[in-house]
This record gives C-alpha cells, sequence and structure tokens, in this order.
C-alpha cells in the first residue's frame, strides 16, 4: 500500500509540475509576432494611385502566410499626411484603432477630411486567428484628385482656327507653356484634360505611359481629367511643358473613319 500511495503521489506532482510550465510557457507564444502579413496594399484597386476624387477613399489589402489556415481577427490602419508619422506607429489624418473584422477589401477612409491634391500615406496591421498582430505592413501612398469645381480655375485651350493637316491627313495642336521651378519645390502635379486625346511632355520627356488618354466617354455630359506626378521631370530654373493634342474620338472628320463622323468641337 505504502508503494502504491507513492506512486500516486508522484504522478500528481508531475501533473502540477507540466501545468506551471505550461502556465509560463503561455505568455512567451502569446508575445511571438504572427507570420500573418498584410501585403498588395490598394487604393481604390490601385497602387499608389493618383487623382482619387471621392472624399473617402476605399482601402483594401491581401493576406500572406507560411501557415495553413491562418486568418484576420482584426485589422489597424494608419493613414498620415507624411511617411515621418508611420515610422512612429502614428497616423496624423487617421488611426482606426484595432477594429475586429476580417474585412481586407473597401475599408473606408474615416480620417481627418481630405482636401485636394493632398497626398496621404498609410499602413496597416492585423491580428490572427491566435489573437497575435503582425508586424506593419511597408507604407503605400494616394494622392486626392480635384474634390470641387471651384478647383478648376481653368479655361479651354483651343487651336486659333483651323488645324493644319499632314499629308496623311491627320491633324494635331502642340500646345507649350513655359515655367520657372523656384529652389525647394517639393512637389508638382499637372491636372490636364485634352480633346478628344492627349500627351504629356516636361522637358522632352513624355509623362506617364498611358496611350489614348483620357478615356473616351458621352462628352456632352462627361470629360475624364489625369493626374501626372511631374516633380522628378522638373529640374531647377526653367522648365517647359508640351501638349500634344489629337482628335480621338472627339473630332472625327472623316478619312478612314468614312462610317463614324462627327465632332463635338475644335481639339481643347
Amino acid at each position: 500500500m505504502l508503494v502504491q500511495r507513492s506512486y500516486v503521489l508522484t504522478v500528481a506532482f508531475i501533473c502540477v509540475a507540466a501545468l506551471l510550465c505550461a502556465a509560463a510557457a503561455a505568455p512567451t507564444r502569446a508575445a511571438e509576432p504572427s507570420l500573418l502579413k498584410a501585403e498588395n496594399l490598394r487604393c481604390e484597386f490601385r497602387v499608389d494611385p493618383l487623382g482619387i476624387d471621392v472624399p473617402r477613399p476605399r482601402l483594401s489589402w491581401n493576406l500572406t502566410s507560411p501557415r495553413r489556415a491562418q486568418r484576420q481577427t482584426a485589422y489597424q490602419v494608419l493613414v498620415a499626411s507624411s511617411a515621418g508619422p508611420l515610422a512612429r506607429g502614428a497616423g496624423d489624418l487617421w488611426d482606426s484603432g484595432k477594429v475586429a473584422s476580417d474585412r481586407a477589401v473597401h475599408v473606408a477612409y474615416a480620417g481627418t477630411p481630405l482636401a485636394s491634391a493632398q497626398q496621404c500615406f498609410w499602413s496597416l496591421r492585423v491580428w490572427d486567428g491566435d489573437d497575435r498582430p503582425s508586424a506593419w505592413s511597408p507604407p503605400a501612398s494616394w494622392t486626392m484628385g480635384l474634390l470641387s469645381q471651384d478647383d478648376w480655375q481653368a479655361k479651354w485651350i483651343t487651336a486659333d482656327g483651323a488645324v493644319p493637316a499632314d499629308k496623311a491627313g491627320h491633324t494635331s495642336t502642340l500646345l507649350r507653356r513655359e515655367l520657372r521651378a523656384k529652389p525647394g519645390l517639393r512637389r508638382a502635379l499637372v491636372f490636364v484634360c485634352g480633346l478628344g486625346q492627349y500627351e504629356l511632355t516636361v522637358n522632352g520627356r513624355k509623362s506617364g505611359n498611358d496611350l489614348l488618354a483620357p478615356g473616351w466617354t458621352g462628352y456632352r455630359k462627361t470629360c475624364l481629367y489625369d493626374t501626372h506626378d511631374v516633380t522628378a521631370m522638373l529640374r531647377e530654373g526653367e522648365n517647359a511643358l508640351g501638349l500634344i493634342l489629337g482628335n480621338g474620338m472627339y473630332n472625327v472628320v472623316g478619312g478612314r473613319y468614312a462610317k463614324y463622323t462627327g465632332s463635338m468641337g475644335p481639339q481643347k
């Protein structure tokens, strides 16, 4: 009997010791960073877009993890007016706080009201199924477009008289504007609507890689504009902006488009 009682006591001691060890180890496991990551940050379906003209842009991201069956249980989004606050884990425009949600698509911005042409930087972290936070994602950005009709303090620039045609019958309008960049320039944006199609050049180099911009629309109701960040293309001192205007579907004058002719007006 003495041997049997001793055996039972020994087993009980071992079980208590195992429980104590497990309890001591639990905080260490919880403190480990999550392997879940938020990647491919997008604003209104695009990566680092220019010209977002909705007051509450929608943010989305993808989740990756080397472990199977991982899931997002919460997220925290930071939006800042520069990259500096994000590096300190702060958002001076918006800090969503920890939001218990598995949503990773169309999370609407809900911070300080944004202004036209404002640049916003953002980052986020997510919590996994064990309630462990991930590392902060690399920062992404977006730039606002023009949010009000009052922002358009401009007039259409059109050809003075008929546009001469080349030997193939094609016509185009060439526009040029010189400007002087002072020292300390931080950012330069160009908002342009060229009808029917246009190409923008800065100091002789094309801005962007779009073809046939802007897109075709019902021109009597809607005309699209594009946003160009030309900061890196400018130099201190004298610079020149150029625009090449083509007819597109805005001013179809015939030629090989014999079955579809019509004009909304001259190139502008």
